[in-house]
């Protein structure tokens, strides 16, 4: 193999490297917000239980 095809060669698996990477990347920023709107669901459930237990009123 010349070097020319190494360098070729090391330069496509580089790309693959980076989109695998960005690929990541995105499914942990999906991840986190996923969390955060499960998060955000239980504290709206948990505010709700609250409200409804001790007979609060709900601010509008």
């Amino acid at each position: 193999m010349t070097m020319l095809e190494l360098l070729r060669l090391e330069n496509i698996q580089l790309d693959s490297i980076r989109s695998n990477k960005m690929t990541v990347i995105q499914l942990l920023q999906e991840l986190l917000i996923q969390k955060s709107l499960e998060e955000i669901s239980m504290i709206y459930r948990i505010t709700n239980d609250i409200f409804e237990t001790t007979g609060g009123t709900k601010n509008k």
